[in-house]
């Protein structure tokens, strides 16, 4: 049934495509391997395996958009379309949707997201736990990056965006299609989550910050009446 629907989905929009006028690529993606498969064979045998087994019924349509787009675009050669195909099977839908709302210019705030999860109390924020390491994921493998272009620094130190190839697998999967009911739904969640990281990271902080002041003046006392002790032993007083 999956297979079948992407089948007729990619089917539907190379012929919608060469209706517009669009030009097929004429390189040697047609042509025969040294398996004697033609390379956009197997790269479709890939999408409709992976489409069969894919969990998600939401993301089927991100297959057919792939290999529909694919077979206009000379600029992805055989590895490449490989490794985007993998990419598709291993993000989230959320993930997606993450990507398509930062492909018009917008930006999330991460600020101190990273401190917070790492070092803070995050028992309040386990709720945003989940999107949280989607971003970092979407961020480790660069279709996310930071806004500040300074190399080595975390990503809960700057504002982050899209990046170009976020950009260009938004564009190859056409994620500006993407239902904004979907897009409402994660709308919140950085900025709730930023808010809070914010608030709790600084009580933690503060919290911190006094602990470690009374510990020392506790250091500070012990160190005195140490010093008394020893006075009184000695018969100085």
């Amino acid at each position: 049934m999956r297979v079948e629907e992407v089948f007729m989905q990619v089917v539907q929009k190379i012929i919608s495509k060469l209706n517009e006028g669009k030009i097929p690529r004429s390189d040697d993606m047609y042509y025969a391997n040294e398996m004697d498969i033609p390379n956009a064979q197997e790269i479709f045998e890939g999408v409709l395996l992976k489409a069969r087994e894919e969990h998600q019924a939401k993301k089927l349509r991100l297959y057919s958009d792939f290999f529909a787009n694919l077979c206009f675009d000379e600029t992805i050669n055989l590895e490449h379309a490989h490794f985007l195909l993998t990419l598709i099977e291993r993000l989230t839908y959320r993930q997606f949707v993450i990507l398509a709302y930062l492909s018009d210019g917008k930006c999330i705030a991460t600020n101190r997201w990273d401190a917070l999860f790492k070092v803070a109390n995050t028992s309040e924020l386990i709720r945003y736990y989940d999107f949280y390491s989607e971003y970092v994921d979407l961020y480790n493998i660069r279709l996310v990056t930071q806004t500040n272009k300074m190399p080595g620094f975390a990503l809960g130190m700057s504002q982050t965006k899209i990046s170009e190839m976020g950009i260009k697998i938004a564009e190859l999967l056409e994620l500006n299609s993407i239902p904004q009911e979907d897009i409402k739904n994660i709308k919140a969640d950085p900025w709730l989550m930023t808010a809070e990281a914010c608030a709790i990271y600084s009580q933690c902080m503060f919290k911190a910050t006094f602990e470690e002041y009374q510990q020392e003046i506790a250091e500070i006392t012990a160190k005195q009446e140490c010093s008394i002790s020893a006075c009184l032993h000695n018969g100085q007083f």
